[in-house]
């Protein structure tokens, strides 16, 4: 992006399949994910990172229990040595 910028995208799928009964059926999960981040070096000074991230996923189970749908806003700041 920039000399100093890095931006990257990560999109994730996972299904599982869990043994044994739950309340008397079997559970099976979907999940699906999209995450969007930055690395911005020497920023705000030099041997600075700062990392912003944006995260969305999504849960789908055959048991409502676990259906869900989840959003994050992180930000990291980490200084070099």
């Amino acid at each position: 992006v920039l000399p100093n910028a890095i931006a990257y995208a990560e999109l994730s799928e996972m299904s599982t399949h869990y043994d044994g009964s739950f309340f008397g059926g079997k559970r099976g999960d979907e999940q699906y994910g999209i995450t969007l981040a930055a690395d911005l070096q020497d920023f705000p000074a030099r041997r600075w990172t700062l990392t912003p991230r944006l995260r969305y996923m999504k849960n789908d189970s055959n048991i409502s229990l676990y259906e869900y749908d989840r959003f994050e806003a992180v930000l990291y700041i980490r200084r070099g040595f």
